[in-house]
């Protein structure tokens, strides 16, 4: 296996588009259910539309945050397990759910 000293697992969800803005509500209400499940990590708005979700938060975390979504109406391709650099995590500032724009 291949060496993760000073990587954490991450979680990858990615859309076809999210789009920022107030007439956007199934974004907005994307963004409420994070911050209501606590989730860790960045949203990168566009198309395609990316959340990073970053340790605390666990799998089955990201996992039913997939699913809210779903519910929501936004469909996430999955969720795709990857291993980042906890030092990166930190500098990017990934953390209660940033927003970044392209």
């Amino acid at each position: 296996s291949a060496n993760r000293e000073g990587f954490v697992p991450c979680f990858i969800l990615r859309y076809n588009h999210l789009l920022s803005g107030p007439e956007h509500k199934k974004e907005k209400s994307m963004m409420d259910t994070a911050k209501k499940s606590k989730l860790q990590g960045g949203l990168l708005w566009g198309t395609p539309g990316i959340v990073v979700i970053v340790p605390p938060t666990a799998e089955e975390d990201a996992k039913e945050y997939a699913r809210d979504c779903r519910t929501i109406g936004k469909r996430p391709d999955g969720v795709e397990e990857l291993y980042l650099p906890q030092v990166g995590i930190e500098d990017a500032g990934l953390g209660g759910l940033a927003q970044q724009k392209r």
